[in-house]
Protein backbone atom coordinates (compact mmCIF):
# COMPACT_ATOMS: atom_id res chain seq x y z
CA UNK A 1 0.00 0.00 0.00
CA UNK A 2 3.09 2.27 0.73
CA UNK A 3 4.73 1.34 -2.54
CA UNK A 4 1.48 2.05 -4.38
CA UNK A 5 0.45 5.60 -2.83
CA UNK A 6 4.40 6.59 -3.39
CA UNK A 7 3.95 6.06 -7.28
CA UNK A 8 0.71 8.01 -7.03
CA UNK A 9 2.33 10.72 -5.39
CA UNK A 10 5.04 10.82 -7.66
CA UNK A 11 3.16 10.45 -10.64
CA UNK A 12 1.07 13.56 -9.26
CA UNK A 13 4.73 15.65 -8.54
CA UNK A 14 5.43 15.16 -12.11
CA UNK A 15 2.05 16.12 -13.66
CA UNK A 16 2.46 19.77 -11.10
CA UNK A 17 5.47 19.75 -12.45
CA UNK A 18 5.16 19.98 -16.13
CA UNK A 19 1.37 21.90 -15.48
CA UNK A 20 3.75 24.19 -13.40
CA UNK A 21 6.57 24.43 -16.50
CA UNK A 22 3.46 24.96 -18.88
CA UNK A 23 2.28 27.67 -16.89
CA UNK A 24 5.78 29.61 -16.68
CA UNK A 25 5.98 29.40 -19.84
CA UNK A 26 2.62 30.85 -21.37
CA UNK A 27 1.49 33.21 -18.19
CA UNK A 28 4.94 33.88 -16.85
CA UNK A 29 4.77 31.63 -13.71
CA UNK A 30 8.31 30.70 -12.25
CA UNK A 31 9.59 26.81 -12.57
CA UNK A 32 9.60 24.61 -9.80
CA UNK A 33 11.65 22.58 -8.47
CA UNK A 34 10.68 19.38 -6.71
CA UNK A 35 12.89 20.91 -3.37
CA UNK A 36 10.43 23.44 -3.39
CA UNK A 37 7.20 21.76 -2.60
CA UNK A 38 9.08 18.37 -1.00
CA UNK A 39 12.02 17.94 1.56
CA UNK A 40 15.35 17.02 0.07
CA UNK A 41 15.46 13.43 1.57
CA UNK A 42 12.03 12.79 -0.72
CA UNK A 43 13.02 14.37 -3.73
CA UNK A 44 16.32 12.53 -3.41
CA UNK A 45 14.49 9.07 -3.14
CA UNK A 46 12.24 9.38 -6.17
CA UNK A 47 16.03 9.25 -7.98
CA UNK A 48 16.69 5.27 -8.66
CA UNK A 49 19.82 3.52 -8.27
CA UNK A 50 22.91 3.93 -10.71
CA UNK A 51 22.64 1.70 -13.77
CA UNK A 52 25.88 -0.36 -14.80
CA UNK A 53 28.46 1.14 -17.31
CA UNK A 54 27.01 0.10 -21.11
CA UNK A 55 29.23 -1.89 -23.29
CA UNK A 56 32.12 0.39 -24.61
CA UNK A 57 31.37 0.69 -28.32
CA UNK A 58 33.12 0.22 -31.49
CA UNK A 59 36.05 2.58 -32.34
CA UNK A 60 35.51 4.66 -35.42
CA UNK A 61 37.56 4.65 -38.84
CA UNK A 62 41.25 7.03 -38.60
CA UNK A 63 40.84 9.78 -39.58
CA UNK A 64 43.36 11.00 -42.43
CA UNK A 65 46.31 12.93 -41.19
CA UNK A 66 46.93 16.38 -40.86
CA UNK A 67 48.72 18.31 -43.34
CA UNK A 68 52.42 18.61 -42.38
CA UNK A 69 52.78 22.23 -40.27
CA UNK A 70 55.36 25.34 -41.48
CA UNK A 71 58.78 24.63 -40.30
CA UNK A 72 60.09 26.38 -37.43
CA UNK A 73 62.66 28.96 -37.34
CA UNK A 74 65.86 28.25 -37.89
CA UNK A 75 67.17 28.83 -33.87
CA UNK A 76 70.77 30.44 -33.46
CA UNK A 77 73.89 27.94 -33.10
CA UNK A 78 74.17 26.64 -30.05
CA UNK A 79 77.74 27.18 -27.79
CA UNK A 80 81.13 25.60 -28.80
CA UNK A 81 81.12 22.47 -26.83
CA UNK A 82 84.42 21.23 -24.54
CA UNK A 83 87.17 19.61 -26.63
CA UNK A 84 86.85 16.09 -26.80
CA UNK A 85 89.57 13.49 -25.75
CA UNK A 86 92.34 12.36 -27.91
CA UNK A 87 91.18 9.20 -29.81
CA UNK A 88 93.85 6.14 -30.02
CA UNK A 89 96.32 6.40 -32.93
CA UNK A 90 95.07 4.87 -36.26
CA UNK A 91 97.14 1.76 -38.01
CA UNK A 92 99.80 2.85 -39.96
CA UNK A 93 99.41 2.71 -43.56
CA UNK A 94 101.04 0.86 -46.70
CA UNK A 95 104.01 1.79 -47.47
CA UNK A 96 104.33 4.32 -50.54
CA UNK A 97 105.52 3.62 -53.81
CA UNK A 98 109.52 3.30 -53.70
CA UNK A 99 109.99 6.97 -55.33
CA UNK A 100 112.80 7.49 -58.22
CA UNK A 101 116.41 7.90 -57.44
CA UNK A 102 117.55 11.23 -56.67
CA UNK A 103 120.46 13.05 -58.29
CA UNK A 104 123.91 12.21 -57.78
CA UNK A 105 125.32 14.58 -55.02
CA UNK A 106 128.28 16.48 -55.05
CA UNK A 107 131.53 14.59 -53.69
CA UNK A 108 131.98 16.11 -50.53
CA UNK A 109 135.16 17.35 -49.26
CA UNK A 110 138.79 15.17 -48.70
CA UNK A 111 138.37 13.78 -45.17
CA UNK A 112 141.62 14.84 -42.35
CA UNK A 113 144.51 12.47 -42.77
CA UNK A 114 144.15 8.86 -40.47
CA UNK A 115 146.58 8.35 -38.35
CA UNK A 116 149.50 5.89 -38.71
CA UNK A 117 148.18 2.19 -38.50
CA UNK A 118 150.12 -0.56 -36.04
CA UNK A 119 153.00 -2.42 -37.15
CA UNK A 120 151.78 -5.76 -39.43
CA UNK A 121 153.32 -8.65 -38.47
CA UNK A 122 156.04 -10.83 -40.36
CA UNK A 123 154.92 -13.63 -42.48
CA UNK A 124 157.06 -16.87 -42.69
CA UNK A 125 156.81 -19.09 -45.84
CA UNK A 126 158.59 -22.48 -46.04
CA UNK A 127 157.84 -24.64 -48.83
CA UNK A 128 156.60 -28.00 -48.43
CA UNK A 129 156.05 -31.05 -51.08
CA UNK A 130 152.14 -29.94 -50.79
CA UNK A 131 152.98 -26.20 -51.44
CA UNK A 132 153.72 -23.80 -49.13
CA UNK A 133 153.21 -23.32 -45.31
CA UNK A 134 152.15 -19.79 -44.63
CA UNK A 135 153.14 -19.07 -40.73
CA UNK A 136 151.74 -15.23 -39.63
CA UNK A 137 152.33 -14.39 -35.84
CA UNK A 138 150.96 -16.38 -33.62
CA UNK A 139 148.30 -17.66 -36.02
CA UNK A 140 147.86 -21.13 -36.91
CA UNK A 141 150.01 -22.29 -40.05
CA UNK A 142 148.09 -22.20 -43.66
CA UNK A 143 149.36 -24.21 -46.21
CA UNK A 144 149.07 -23.04 -49.96
CA UNK A 145 148.75 -26.38 -52.09
CA UNK A 146 149.82 -26.56 -55.22
CA UNK A 147 147.93 -26.18 -58.56
CA UNK A 148 147.17 -28.42 -61.63
CA UNK A 149 149.10 -26.98 -64.38
CA UNK A 150 146.61 -25.41 -66.73
CA UNK A 151 146.09 -25.42 -70.47
CA UNK A 152 147.81 -22.76 -72.44
CA UNK A 153 145.56 -20.04 -72.96
CA UNK A 154 144.64 -17.75 -76.79
CA UNK A 155 144.72 -14.53 -76.89
CA UNK A 156 141.56 -13.35 -78.30
CA UNK A 157 142.97 -10.85 -80.69
CA UNK A 158 142.94 -12.32 -83.72
CA UNK A 159 143.90 -9.09 -85.82
CA UNK A 160 145.67 -5.67 -85.00
CA UNK A 161 144.40 -3.10 -88.19
CA UNK A 162 146.71 0.04 -88.29
CA UNK A 163 144.00 2.40 -89.37
CA UNK A 164 145.01 4.32 -93.31
CA UNK A 165 148.46 1.86 -93.05
CA UNK A 166 149.78 4.49 -90.40
CA UNK A 167 152.06 2.59 -88.24
CA UNK A 168 152.98 5.75 -86.09
CA UNK A 169 153.43 5.20 -82.49
CA UNK A 170 150.23 6.84 -81.38
CA UNK A 171 148.08 6.16 -84.18
CA UNK A 172 144.62 4.37 -83.55
CA UNK A 173 144.36 0.75 -84.71
CA UNK A 174 141.42 -1.44 -84.24
CA UNK A 175 141.65 -5.36 -82.55
CA UNK A 176 139.48 -8.17 -83.79
CA UNK A 177 138.59 -10.42 -81.31
CA UNK A 178 137.04 -13.61 -80.72
CA UNK A 179 133.93 -13.98 -78.24
CA UNK A 180 133.08 -17.18 -77.93
CA UNK A 181 131.91 -18.05 -81.42
CA UNK A 182 132.12 -14.43 -82.85
CA UNK A 183 133.86 -12.13 -83.81
CA UNK A 184 134.22 -8.41 -82.73
CA UNK A 185 135.71 -5.27 -83.82
CA UNK A 186 136.75 -3.21 -81.06
CA UNK A 187 138.33 0.46 -81.29
CA UNK A 188 139.28 3.75 -78.89
CA UNK A 189 136.43 6.74 -78.95
CA UNK A 190 137.14 10.42 -78.23
CA UNK A 191 134.80 13.36 -77.67
CA UNK A 192 137.18 15.88 -77.74
CA UNK A 193 139.51 14.59 -74.94
CA UNK A 194 136.81 14.61 -72.72
CA UNK A 195 135.50 11.06 -73.03
CA UNK A 196 137.72 8.37 -74.15
CA UNK A 197 136.60 4.63 -73.81
CA UNK A 198 136.90 1.24 -76.06
CA UNK A 199 133.43 1.05 -78.16
CA UNK A 200 132.51 -1.74 -80.94
CA UNK A 201 132.52 -0.87 -83.94
CA UNK A 202 129.89 -1.66 -86.19
CA UNK A 203 129.31 -1.86 -89.95
CA UNK A 204 129.03 1.92 -91.62
CA UNK A 205 131.26 4.81 -92.05
CA UNK A 206 133.80 5.75 -89.31
CA UNK A 207 136.78 8.55 -89.37
CA UNK A 208 140.08 8.02 -86.31
CA UNK A 209 140.45 10.69 -83.97
CA UNK A 210 144.00 10.43 -83.51
CA UNK A 211 144.89 13.63 -85.87
CA UNK A 212 145.12 11.78 -89.01
CA UNK A 213 141.37 11.65 -89.83
CA UNK A 214 141.61 8.14 -91.38
CA UNK A 215 138.06 7.74 -92.85
CA UNK A 216 137.43 3.90 -93.10
CA UNK A 217 134.36 1.14 -93.65
CA UNK A 218 133.22 -1.52 -92.31
CA UNK A 219 131.09 -4.29 -93.90
CA UNK A 220 128.93 -6.82 -92.48
CA UNK A 221 131.75 -8.98 -91.90
CA UNK A 222 133.64 -7.08 -90.36
CA UNK A 223 136.16 -6.43 -92.89
CA UNK A 224 137.98 -2.89 -92.96
CA UNK A 225 138.54 -0.78 -96.07
CA UNK A 226 139.70 2.42 -96.50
Amino acid sequence: MFRQVKYVLTVQLLLLLLLSAGCGVGGGVESLECTDLFTVEFCQSLVGPQGEPGIQGESGQAGNPGEDGQDGVQGEPGMQGPEGPQGDPGVDGQDGAQGDPGDQGEVGPEGPQGGPGEDGTGCGVVQVPEGALVTCGDDLPVIVWNGIDGHDGASPVLEVIDLCGNSYRYGEVLLLISVKDSFVLIGHYSDDKKKQHLVEVLPGSWVSTDGFECYFKVDSDLNVTY
